[in-house]
């Protein structure tokens, strides 16, 4: 078994410089520019039609799982917890629609 017949040394530590720009804030443009008259009105639209939208949703859930009259089925527990999917998102969306804006 022959080995190298150099001493084995540490290898030296190398500095590098890492150069950084300067991180510049930028004001959002949304609260630059105020929102015009039809704006507001698709806002407070679908302010008012989100919650509307939930609780039909929600209605449809209860008629399917807890006021069935023919009893519960394969498609009555498919389409309720399709019905769920759909409310969830619905339901965050309405949360935060209606959260005040900063």
């Amino acid at each position: 078994m022959s080995g190298s017949t150099g001493r084995w040394e540490p290898a030296r530590p190398q500095l590098r410089v890492i150069e950084a720009r300067a991180v510049e804030v930028v004001a959002p443009a949304a609260a630059a520019a105020p929102l015009s008259r039809e704006e507001r009105v698709c806002l407070w639209l679908l302010r008012l039609l989100l919650p509307v939208i939930l609780g039909l949703c929600c209605q449809l859930i209860f008629w399917m799982w807890f006021n069935n009259v023919y009893g519960p089925n394969s498609w009555s527990i498919a389409g309720g917890v399709l019905l769920v999917f759909v409310a969830a998102p619905v339901a965050l969306w309405t949360w935060y629609s209606w959260l005040p804006q900063e």
